[in-house]
């Protein structure tokens, strides 16, 4: 089932690094591999493991069980489950994916390894970085882990990457974006700047508040109108 719904070898090997970091059997119990891959596609942080926690995972696989039924004839068809990535984001890694140039897989990786608040994060502000770089000096913005660096259209992102100045940023990943030929921003290269850790940054911890009072307006509202 992972192989089927993995989409490219790069989802696949990261997959297999992201599962090593867990503590599985000591602080995180998991009822099915599936449940595994299935918070891995929807970019599970486990925060609950920071600082000794420890969590149960379960109830994952629904998005699977729709999709197999569909092949099946036991319901309609629908698409795989597929790893939650904004277009820009999936381009670079399908394409490194199939090219495979030095440091594909990390560059890949740090992509994969992004939280949903880290992915919208690089998502909206990869254009306005990217054009504010496009005709000068590189340009950088920090949200929690993600360093985000807009560079020029002939600059090596490799190595602009790794001689940028983060300053006091304390970034696990930095990420370099640029204007591609076709006006529209792209991800450009990736690189890890720490290990990665199950704490969650303050930016994810205020994305996931205001994610949670949405929702509790939202179902207030509702509530009002019947």
């Amino acid at each position: 089932m992972i192989a089927e719904t993995c989409e490219n070898a790069a989802v696949f090997l990261h997959y297999l690094t992201w599962r090593n970091r867990l503590p599985l059997g000591d602080r995180l119990a998991a009822f099915d591999e599936i449940d595994l891959w299935g918070a891995y596609l929807l970019g599970e942080r486990f925060g609950g493991l920071s600082r000794d926690g420890h969590m149960i995972l379960g109830n994952c696989s629904t998005d699977f069980d729709a999709y197999y039924d569909g092949l099946m004839g036991q319901g309609p068809r629908v698409d795989p489950p597929k790893k939650f990535l904004p277009d820009a984001i999936r381009a670079f890694v399908n394409e490194v994916a199939g090219a495979h140039p030095p440091g594909w897989r990390e560059a890949a990786g740090v992509c994969l390894d992004l939280s949903i608040p880290e992915l919208a994060f690089v998502h909206v502000k990869m254009r306005e970085v990217a054009r504010q770089a496009a005709s000068g000096d590189a340009v950088a913005l920090c949200a929690g882990r993600v360093l985000l660096v807009g560079i020029g259209p002939r600059s090596n992102p490799s190595i602009a990457l790794a001689l940028f100045d983060a300053g006091d940023a304390d970034t696990t990943f930095a990420v370099a974006c640029r204007l591609g030929r076709s006006g529209e921003p792209e991800i450009a290269w990736a690189k890890y700047r720490k290990a990665v850790k199950f704490e969650l940054s303050e930016f994810e911890k205020a994305a996931s508040l205001a994610g949670a009072r949405a929702i509790e307006q939202a179902d207030h509202r509702k509530r009002r109108r019947r």
